[in-house]
C-alpha cells in the first residue's frame, strides 16, 4: 500500500484557503487598476453580499473566500483519499487472486 497519492486534509484545507484568498486579493487589485475589465460580476456571483469596496467588506470577502476554499478541500480531500484507499485494496485483492492461481501451475 502506497501513501504517495494521499492529501493531508489539514494542509490541503490551509493551502486551498490561501490560494482562493490570494486570488480574491489579486482580482480586487486588478479591478482597481483596470476597471474596464472588472471581475465584479464573477465575485458578485461567488460572494453575493459584497457590493462595495469598503475595507470592512474587503476583509469580509477575504475571510469568506478563505473559508470557501477550506470547505471545498474539506469535502474533496477525504473523497480523493478514499478513492486511493479503495483502489489499493482492489489492486491487492487482484494480486492475491492472481498469485493464488499461479500456485497450481
Amino acid at each position: 500500500m502506497t501513501w504517495t497519492n494521499r492529501i493531508s486534509v489539514t494542509k490541503g484545507v490551509f493551502y486551498a484557503g490561501v490560494i482562493l484568498s490570494n486570488a480574491y486579493i489579486l482580482c480586487n487589485l486588478l479591478d482597481l487598476l483596470f476597471p474596464s475589465v472588472s471581475m465584479k460580476v464573477a465575485w458578485d456571483t461567488f460572494l453575493p453580499r459584497l457590493t462595495s469596496r469598503m475595507p470592512g467588506t474587503f476583509i469580509n470577502g477575504l475571510v469568506e473566500s478563505f473559508l470557501s476554499g477550506a470547505l471545498f478541500m474539506m469535502i474533496i480531500a477525504p473523497v480523493y483519499n478514499l478513492y486511493f484507499v479503495l483502489r489499493d485494496r482492489v489492486e491487492e485483492f487482484q494480486a492475491r487472486r492472481y498469485n493464488d492461481r499461479l500456485k497450481y501451475f
